[in-house]
């Protein structure tokens, strides 16, 4: 089978869009103060895998969210600027496999110090919010009050989102 030029620009195309989409982790994710939702008041958002500020892509790329839960520092893939890993649902700093280098562990919505599930440990705790389907609040430790909340979500994110997100604002 003869391809000529347009062909092999077309197979080489796809199989780099290809290369791109499984290295293009989750789904989109809005980050908001409140729950009006309001485009204006967006703190932050994830797309294409980039956690930017504010609610468009001329905000400033504070991470990028890479294959096998790599956070990478900046709109960067180089292993130099990985400070953190998402490994079975818990923030690792760097790529470590130590016990002693988990930070923060995600579990049934919930974020725990260190590679802790205890009550005591519970740092962070993600809920649905009332009459509002796939818009989810984080709350201090164990509150649930709509005063207390520390961010709203447009959908569920993912641990690596949530961790990212997290980092983003300075709340871990």
């Amino acid at each position: 089978m003869k391809f000529g030029a347009l062909g092999v620009w077309c197979w080489a195309l796809i199989g780099w869009a290809s290369i791109l989409q499984a290295q293009t982790p989750g789904r989109s994710l809005q980050v908001f103060p409140n729950d009006r939702l309001n485009r204006m008041e967006m703190v932050c958002h994830i797309e294409g895998g980039v956690l930017r500020t504010g609610a468009d892509w001329r905000g400033e790329v504070l991470f990028t969210l890479g294959p096998s839960g790599a956070i990478y520092q900046g709109l960067s893939r180089s292993e130099l600027d990985r400070p953190y890993t998402v490994r079975d649902n818990q923030l690792v700093r760097g790529q470590s496999s130590f016990s002693d280098d988990i930070l923060y562990t995600w579990d049934n919505d919930q974020v725990f110090i260190g590679d802790s599930r205890f009550r005591l440990d519970l740092v962070y705790n993600l809920q649905p919010v009332v009459f509002q389907p796939d818009v989810w609040a984080l709350y201090p430790e164990d509150e649930s009050s709509p005063s207390e909340r520390r961010a709203v979500f447009l959908g569920h994110p993912t641990p690596q989102q949530l961790f990212a997100v997290l980092l983003a604002l300075g709340l871990i």
